[in-house]
């Protein structure tokens, strides 16, 4: 798995970066489900992920526009 961070490949099972030891997948705040670290939705549950940066996650689906 490529770290998102570094940039440096990394073996399978890894969690975290052999080069600069950042998590190489995100816990799910709402399932607890495993997903990569970038993945942008959960593969157990569906919701949208917080960025890795902290903030806020994308929306999975825009709002309405209202009519004027």
């Amino acid at each position: 798995m490529k770290c998102l961070s570094c940039g440096a490949d990394n073996r399978p099972g890894r969690r975290f970066c052999g080069n600069c030891g950042q998590a190489l997948s995100r816990r799910c705040s709402e399932c607890g489900f495993e997903n990569d670290a970038e993945d942008r939705f959960c593969g157990g549950c569906g919701i949208a992920l917080a960025d890795p940066s902290g903030g806020p996650a994308e929306p999975a689906i825009a709002a309405p526009i209202a009519a004027s």
